[in-house]
C-alpha cells in the first residue's frame, strides 16, 4: 500500500526556490510568491526559501513581490516526480 502511495506521489512535481538580493545575493524573507496558473501562494522563510508541492506537470509563472523591491516574474516547467529549483534575484526600487 505504501508503494502505491509512492507511485501516486511521483505523478506530481515540486517547485522550490530561493529569493535573493540582486546586489549582494543575501536571502530575502517574507517575499510574496504566487504560482500561476495554480493560484497557489506562499511567503519566503528567513532563508529566502519557498516551496510548492503536489503540482501538475506543466509550465508555471512565479511572481515574487515585496515592498521596496521590483516585482520579478520567472517561468519554470514542473516535471512529474522531480523537484525544480530556481533562484530569483530581486533588485531594490
Amino acid at each position: 500500500f505504501v508503494a502505491c502511495d509512492k507511485v501516486e506521489f511521483d505523478n506530481f512535481s515540486t517547485i522550490s526556490g530561493t529569493v535573493v538580493d540582486a546586489v549582494d545575493q543575501s536571502p530575502i524573507y517574507d517575499v510574496a510568491i504566487t504560482l500561476s496558473p495554480s493560484g497557489k501562494s506562499t511567503r519566503t522563510d528567513g532563508g529566502g526559501y519557498f516551496e510548492f508541492v503536489e503540482l501538475d506537470e506543466m509550465q508555471y509563472t512565479i511572481t515574487a513581490t515585496k515592498s521596496g523591491y521590483s516585482t520579478e516574474r520567472r517561468s519554470i516547467t514542473a516535471i512529474a516526480g522531480e523537484t525544480s529549483n530556481i533562484v530569483i534575484p530581486m533588485g531594490k526600487n
